[in-house]
């Protein structure tokens, strides 16, 4: 017999449905391109290379991720790019911004 939390609220809605929220995005601030101020991203994909060492299955492995690059120039924003564990030092590339697809 499972219990139910009586304070717990209650929804009317099927399993599976999603539910609606109503969000204002005119308060949204817009992302720019930090190289033009282009308003407009593609998404492109940056490959990582696993060496075997790492990797899980001990065989070498390429693993794409994808980023969004500036629809005129090609930039990558910093805020794009994935993010570094604590203590490993960021490269150039990533410290002055300068991966242009």
């Amino acid at each position: 017999m499972s219990r139910r939390n009586r304070n717990a609220p209650q929804f009317n809605r099927k399993a599976g449905q999603p539910t609606s929220v109503s969000i204002d995005l005119s308060s949204a601030d817009d992302v720019v391109c930090d190289s033009c101020g282009n308003y407009t991203f593609v998404p492109v994909m940056l490959m990582k290379r696993l060496s075997a060492i790492l990797s899980p299955t001990g065989q070498e492995a390429i693993i794409p991720m994808q980023v969004f690059s500036c629809n005129a120039c090609g930039w990558i924003n910093k805020e794009f790019l994935p993010t570094k564990e604590q203590g490993e030092e960021p490269t150039d590339e990533q410290e002055t911004g300068k991966i242009i697809v």
